[in-house]
């Protein structure tokens, strides 16, 4: 007799209820660490935050659409909560760039290489993500004046920082979590 949580053997797709109940879930999980695990560590303002961890975790468990849809929604919604209105869609789209990559390349094993470089892929899109959309947003929207240039500069090695605290906390969970979830939920065979 089957259990009603597993799903037949028809290969290694998800139910798309348990994908849409996973997406939810893992956003809002992305939206409070995000949220309430972070610290404005500069008078400009330059922040850290757990989010990272949060998404890489997710990426490396559950895959790329579930990585990017959370990592896209839940530091999205961050942003918007805590008043950085104006800077929301910018980190939907790099945190679910970074979230979709790192688990589309780190689909194929949670061992060695692939993992690697997902981390390393999804990191290099946040990074030069937010560098980019810093110096050009910033620059050009609010105005060229001399503060304006540095602010990319004075947030790189808190992004780096972050991306690092991401990888070497969330591979070993994800590892852990693949192992102990049913096969439902993590898509593999």
């Amino acid at each position: 007799m089957k259990s009603s949580i597993e799903q037949p053997k028809t290969g290694s797709r998800r139910n798309p209820v348990v994908t849409t109940t996973l997406t939810a879930l893992t956003s809002a999980l992305v939206l409070i660490i995000t949220y309430f695990a972070s610290v404005t560590l500069t008078p400009q303002g330059q922040v850290f935050d757990a989010g990272d961890i949060m998404i890489f975790i997710t990426a490396f468990t559950f895959g790329p659409v579930v990585g990017g849809l959370a990592g896209g929604f839940g530091s999205g919604l961050s942003d918007f909560f805590h008043g950085y209105v104006y800077f929301a869609p910018f980190t939907a789209i790099i945190k679910g760039a970074e979230g979709f990559i790192a688990g589309y390349i780190a689909q194929k094993s949670l061992r060695g290489r692939e993992l690697r470089i997902g981390w390393l892929a999804g990191s290099m899109v946040m990074v030069a993500g937010y560098f980019l959309a810093e110096y050009y947003f910033i620059g050009l929207v609010f105005g060229g004046d001399a503060l304006a240039g540095i602010f990319p500069f004075l947030d790189l090695p808190f992004n780096l920082l972050q991306v690092a605290a991401g990888g070497i906390i969330g591979i070993p969970i994800s590892k852990s979590l693949k192992r102990a979830l049913p096969t439902t939920f993590s898509g593999k065979k």
